[in-house]
């Protein structure tokens, strides 16, 4: 009896075991979600990547953009800057120069569209370098002196002492050459910013030939104290002359002679510069003197004046300059064209 109910009891035991165990179904797999459609969009590329501008009115300079769909806007308050689209191109343009001595930067917007594509915005950035502080000019610049018997225009005052001053000649001498012929080699030790000492360097180098120094010759007939300005002092004098402490503003593409500098769209600074030079002009012919520009106003390169300096580089030349598209740079001491003259300068001590 006990084995049958020991049998009876392992078939339940077996049954209850087999009843425990997970049926053998598949599990249901998660949903996938439906794919999303590929969005197109806008990439955009410049060239070149950034704009750098002088401090020059009119310079430009073109980018090219890839996506030709596009308005570019300048922020308003930076009425310096001009921007001008032509189909894939945009040219940027200086309208105004940077009156401080940091550069400046616009960050222009440029929004591009395409069918069926969310607009986009970009910023460009498109900087001006920096400006140069001005000193004002000493009005006293441009005033005839007369004392003593000693006449001239004071194109100089000394910034940290107003009583030392210099002046030109109402003399002008030429056209001439610097020297004669055959003496343009001789070498002779000079200095870019002291004329007097310069004379006395020509006279020692020239030795019994010093009648053949022309230049040197007119300004010692000048009179005693007279001299031939340096490459620093005959620049000072243009910068008197015209009334500014920097003369590349009047030697632009825009602006390169008086007749220019009439002309305010082409010559933003030409109008102060011209009263400068009128002044000037007016003080010479009052002392009876000739004026500083002997050619006419529509001359690019106005009157050539030659300097004491000597080229280093090369002994046959002198510095000198020149009263249109003002300048200092270096030219033969023996030359026709253009033709050269002669102005001598002076240091003088002003009451205070």
């Amino acid at each position: 009896m006990k084995k049958i109910l020991y049998g009876v009891m392992a078939i339940f035991a077996a049954v209850a075991v087999i009843g425990c165990e997970p049926a053998n179904e598949t599990p249901t797999p998660e949903p996938k979600p439906e794919p999303t459609p590929d969005v197109e969009t806008i990439t955009v590329t410049y060239s070149p990547t950034s704009v750098n501008l002088l401090n020059k009115v009119g310079d430009s300079m073109e980018i090219m953009v890839s996506e030709p769909d596009f308005t570019v806007t300048v922020p308003a308050a930076d009425t310096w800057l001009e921007a001008t689209k032509n189909g894939a191109f945009v040219t940027f343009t200086v309208k105004e120069l940077n009156p401080t001595a940091e550069v400046r930067t616009s960050n222009v917007e440029f929004e591009f569209s395409k069918e069926g594509v969310t607009p986009k915005k970009q910023t460009y950035t498109v900087s001006q370098e920096a400006g140069k502080v001005e000193v004002p000019v000493n009005p006293v610049i441009g005033t005839a002196y007369d004392k003593d018997g000693v006449k001239g225009v004071i194109f100089w005052v000394d910034p940290n002492d107003a009583t030392k001053a210099k002046i030109v000649s109402t003399v002008c001498y030429g056209p001439q050459n610097w020297c004669n012929p055959g003496f343009e080699s001789v070498e002779i030790a000079t200095t870019e910013d002291d004329g007097k000492a310069n004379m006395e360097a020509i006279k020692t180098a020239a030795g019994e030939n010093i009648a053949e120094f022309l230049s040197y010759q007119s300004c010692k007939t000048e009179g005693e104290g007279w001299y031939l300005p340096s490459r620093v002092e005959l620049e000072n004098l243009l910068k008197g002359y015209y009334g500014v402490n920097d003369l590349t503003l009047l030697r632009n593409d825009n602006c390169k002679n008086p007749s220019h500098m009439a002309d305010p769209t082409l010559c933003p600074e030409g109008a102060a510069a011209l009263a400068a030079r009128d002044k000037f002009e007016a003080a010479l012919i009052a002392l009876g003197g000739a004026k500083l520009n002997q050619e006419e106003d529509t001359h690019n390169d106005g009157t050539t004046y030659m300097t004491s300096t000597v080229n280093t580089a090369n002994t046959t030349q002198v510095g000198y300059g020149c009263t249109g598209g003002p300048r200092i740079s270096n030219a033969a001491k023996k030359a026709t064209s253009p033709k050269r003259y002669t102005r001598c300068i002076m240091d003088v001590t002003l009451d205070k």
